[in-house]
């Protein structure tokens, strides 16, 4: 199965235009995340926002490389990529992270705003 983006995939329409489509950053990947869609990459990549720049999404996959790295000025460090996309976390605005806004995490750990009490607390990952 594939995921394709579209208007009605991202909320109110808004992350096609966060995307470099066909391309990817070959380095600095830290971690995968499987099963997931660009809006959950993006959450991902925001919660642990001291190491993640990036991200590259595999749509026939439906996973996502959390990346140390940004794509560089113009998409500069970017390879082409059939089926995998590229988006800088820096173009993600209003990712629903909670308490987790406030919180720094080192690069060991990600923010988890789970917490039955509504506290959030950075966790080892």
């Amino acid at each position: 199965m594939e995921y394709a983006l579209s208007q009605d995939t991202c909320e109110r329409g808004t992350c096609l235009r966060q995307f470099t489509f066909g391309h990817f950053l070959p380095r600095s990947v830290f971690t995968t995340k499987y099963e997931v869609i660009p809006y959950q990459c993006a959450t991902e990549c925001q919660l642990r926002r001291q190491r993640c720049k990036s991200f590259n999404y595999r749509r026939s996959a439906l996973s996502c490389q959390l990346c140390e790295e940004d794509s560089g000025p113009g998409g500069i460090n970017l390879q082409p990529k059939a089926g995998t996309d590229h988006s800088n976390i820096n173009t993600w605005r209003n990712i629903p992270v909670g308490h987790c806004k406030e919180i720094n995490c080192s690069w060991t750990e990600r923010c988890d705003s789970s917490k039955a009490d509504s506290q959030s607390a950075c966790v080892m990952t």
